[in-house]
């Protein structure tokens, strides 16, 4: 499965538990897409089993963003993100897949 079957999109965010934060088009990675030497890469080729899905509004990203000291200045001042889908695959990785990013 890749995250572009998982969400049904092309791009979101994703949030390692390392506080990194990707901002990617994944529509042509098998896996996690993984940032290395500048460049997005796929590391694997399977995704972690996705222990719990949600919706959320806008602050309810923002908050956790925040809680997570990952506010991203692009993402805040340009996304327009009214509700999103989270994917929690496991206690390092969630994907966050903002309605309307294609």
């Amino acid at each position: 499965m890749t995250l572009q079957e998982l969400t049904g999109q092309e791009s979101g965010l994703i949030v390692f538990q390392d506080k990194n934060l990707i901002i990617a088009n994944w529509s042509s990675f098998e896996g996690i897409p993984r940032m290395f030497a500048g460049s997005l890469i796929s590391l694997d080729a399977s995704i972690p089993e996705c222990l719990m899905q949600e919706s959320w509004n806008e602050t309810e990203l923002m908050e956790y963003l925040q809680d997570k000291a990952l506010i991203h200045s692009d993402l805040k001042q340009e996304a327009d993100i009214t509700k999103s889908k989270v994917y929690h695959l496991d206690k390092a990785i969630t994907i966050i897949a903002p309605e309307g990013w294609g």
